[in-house]
């Protein structure tokens, strides 16, 4: 696929360019002087997303095309009550011909297994620096690589869990052409895939490991040694906290728990006792402790309304969200944590 290259002012992804400046991600005022690279593919997490969720959905779903196909054409033949076979051979020509042309057209006939890669650049002097990639699936965003915004930077922005990347799925790749970006990766969720929970445990693994799992991959682990149910779980129902604890235990890393934990009143002298004394409920302190050591701490939100940035006709459901940074206030004091949502 021949790579092109176009002004942000004819990008083919507006939305992408409208989230990247209406956020001052280049801090310019007139906008930013970059370009996009965009061209031919291959992703390991779309490509296991592709295989394990999609061919098996688009296959029943073109089965059952073919069937209505059929039926359409010779109804005498599908054992169908009467009625309907009286109804199917009154129908117009034009009716016919309508369900033929929507079962040759479906729109999610063919998906490739290689996606679109919008690369990003910015003008610094002479040469044009590099600024991560995008990755687009046939679904819009998959996985985001790109550096913090030019904003985000000490004394008050923090990101320890940035980590150095190197872009290994091009087709083809030239030698010596590869570039390498500072970031801490997203993946934003496939819920037909899977939800937060286990996109979450994705991004914890892709800031500690440089060749993570991908999400299809995850759950499978999963179903067989934590997942309550086991392979019969339905993904969208989420994961509890021990089965996210199990499932990054399982890739080999060590996971401590930080829970509301109960706790006891003494009658006599009003002391508070917890009931499971190793259990600390989580704070800004003792999350930053771990986010400062540059390891992701994976945070349960009991209700979505917890969260300013969501709209208010999704509130009210639990999620999980990833911490990776925090931030610093005037006086040096510690006043929030930046998440991946």
């Amino acid at each position: 696929m021949r790579s092109e290259h176009s002004s942000f002012s004819k990008c083919k992804y507006p939305e992408i360019f409208k989230i990247l400046y209406h956020t001052n991600y280049f801090g310019e005022k007139d906008g930013p002087c970059s370009c996009i690279l965009k061209k031919c593919v291959y992703s390991r997490e779309w490509d296991y997303e592709y295989n394990e969720y999609y061919s098996r959905t688009l296959r029943g779903i073109y089965t059952a095309l073919g069937m209505l196909e059929g039926i359409v054409e010779n109804p005498e033949e599908k054992n169908l009550p009467d009625e309907i076979i009286q109804k199917i051979v009154l129908m117009e020509d034009s009716g016919k011909k309508t369900i033929k042309e929507i079962t040759d057209h479906f729109p999610l006939k063919e998906i490739s297994n290689y996606i679109s890669r919008i690369s990003l650049y910015t003008k610094e002097g002479r040469e044009p620096i590099y600024l991560g990639f995008i990755d687009l699936s046939p679904f819009g965003v998959s996985e985001v690589y790109i550096r913090p915004p030019s904003w985000m930077t000490s004394p008050h922005y923090y990101l320890p869990c940035e980590r150095t990347f190197f872009p290994d799925t091009s087709l083809r790749l030239k030698e010596n052409s590869a570039e390498t970006v500072s970031c801490v990766p997203f993946i934003k969720v496939q819920a037909e895939v899977a939800v937060c929970a286990q996109y979450a445990v994705r991004m914890a693994l892709m800031i500690l490991s440089q060749r993570p799992p991908t999400v299809p991959e995850i759950v499978f682990e999963a179903s067989k040694t934590a997942l309550k149910g086991g392979i019969d779980r339905q993904q969208e129902d989420g994961w509890y906290d021990d089965e996210i604890k199990q499932a990054i235990e399982d890739k080999g890393y060590g996971v401590h728990e930080l829970g509301h934990c109960e706790c006891i009143r003494c009658k006599e002298c009003g002391a508070e006792f917890s009931l499971n004394p190793r259990l600390k409920s989580p704070d800004l302190e003792n999350i930053y402790e771990y986010v400062e050591s540059g390891i992701p701490v994976i945070l349960g939100i009991n209700d979505t309304s917890d969260l300013p940035w969501w709209p208010d006709e999704t509130q009210g459901d639990a999620h999980a969200i990833v911490a990776i940074g925090h931030t610093i206030s005037d006086d040096n004091g510690i006043d929030g944590l930046i998440v991946h949502d």
